[in-house]
């Protein structure tokens, strides 16, 4: 197995981690609106990508 395909869903821990450890709620993403939530979250994600591309994986 290729394990540049393993890392993938590993870059996704720091994001469960956070969401647990700071306990959002539903009514918070309401709060600040559906869109930037999701902006938000792809932000995270694009961070994590361009990271895993400097670093080569």
């Amino acid at each position: 197995m290729n394990w540049r395909i393993a890392v993938i869903p590993v870059t996704m821990i720091p994001i469960i981690i956070i969401t647990v450890q700071f306990d959002i709620k539903l009514d918070d993403v309401f709060a600040i609106g559906v869109l930037p939530f999701i902006a938000a979250i792809l932000a995270m994600m694009v961070k994590l990508g361009l990271q895993g591309l400097k670093l080569s994986y």
